[in-house]
Parts: structure tokens; sequence; C-alpha cells
């Protein structure tokens, strides 16, 4: 009978989290990540600001080549007759991450609507870090977080937030986001 051997130089996951902003933690291979406790819905200015429970301070494991970051919310209109028109980015140790610049827009009514954000990018390059794709030069803490703001005051929304549900009456319920890495490499 021959062995089966598992190959360390592919790639696979090294370490995966997808959390509810509550206020939870997890351990990975390099210390603790801990979630924000949602508890209030954001409303959108006109500058950015970080998506409340979209911030996470995280070491990647020995191996990393690839972070996938993902975070999901729900965001709505301020009222019935109102679009929504958004802008987001993602955020690495303070510096825009030039690549993932995206701008929504809902014109035709519908009050609410899941915003998923997922974005890729490569880890341990060498060299220096590169503000445009996100990609770091080694494998350090960072803090990543989503940006976001409105396009203007006619264009009012907020985030956390659900209103019709039941089909019975309106209800304001906080509905809190997941945040989450995937760390992709070889064990090697």
């Amino acid at each position: 009978w021959a062995s089966v051997g598992v190959s360390t130089n592919s790639l696979q996951v090294l370490e995966q989290f997808y959390l509810l902003c509550d206020g939870r933690s997890v351990s990975t291979s390099n210390g603790t990540v801990t979630t924000t406790n949602v508890t209030a819905v954001q409303s959108l200015t006109d500058s950015f600001a970080t998506m409340n429970g979209s911030s996470l301070t995280y070491t990647p494991p020995t191996g990393t080549t690839e972070i996938t970051y993902e975070y999901k919310t729900i965001i709505a209109e301020n009222n019935s007759n109102q679009r929504v028109l958004y802008s987001w980015y993602l955020d690495i140790d303070g510096a825009t991450i030039l690549e993932s610049r995206t701008t929504l827009m809902n014109a035709t009514g519908g009050y609410a609507h899941d915003l998923s954000l997922k974005y890729n990018f490569r880890i341990n390059t060498g060299g220096s870090n590169d503000a445009t794709t996100g990609d770091r030069a080694g494998l350090t803490s960072m803090t990543i977080k989503t940006m976001i703001r409105r396009w203007s005051s006619s264009y009012a929304a907020k985030i956390h937030f659900l209103q019709y549900y039941s089909g019975v009456s309106a209800i304001s319920v906080v509905r809190r986001p997941y945040v989450g890495i995937t760390a992709i490499g070889s064990l090697s």
C-alpha cells in the first residue's frame, strides 16, 4: 500500500473566519481578532466614514500569499421616495486602495438592499505596500476597513437598518453586519 501525501506547496485556505459584528472574537494563528459590537443604525454623510463593524486588525499566518476581505450589511433609503447613491473603498492601514473604489446607485426604488463587499489582495510580495491594489510587502499586522459616503443629501441613506419586514407595519430593526477574512497560501 502506498501512503497518500499532502502537498504543502499547493495553494490552500490557511485560515478563515466570517463573524457577526456583535463583539465576538476568534482565535487565529497570530492572536485574537475581535469584531465591533454594532448596536445602532449608521447614517451616511457627505464625507467618507468607517462602516461600523468593518474594521479588523489582522496578522496573516506564515505562508499567506493572498487575503480576501469580506463585509456584508444592509443599506436603506432614509425614506421611500429617495434613491440610494453611495461610494465606498477599502482602507488598509490608512491608505485608500484605489482599485477598490466603487459607486453604486439604486434609482428604481426599493427601500433596502444587501451590500456585500469582497476584495482580494496579495501578501508578502516584497518591495513596498501598493496603495493601488492593496498588495502588502510583508506578513505584518494590518488594519483593514471599509469607508463609505453618500453622494449628497439628496441621496440620504443609512446602513445596518431594516424597516419594512413583517408586512404589517413599519418596524425599526438594527441588522448587524458580518466581517471576515480568508488567508490563502501554502504550508511550506
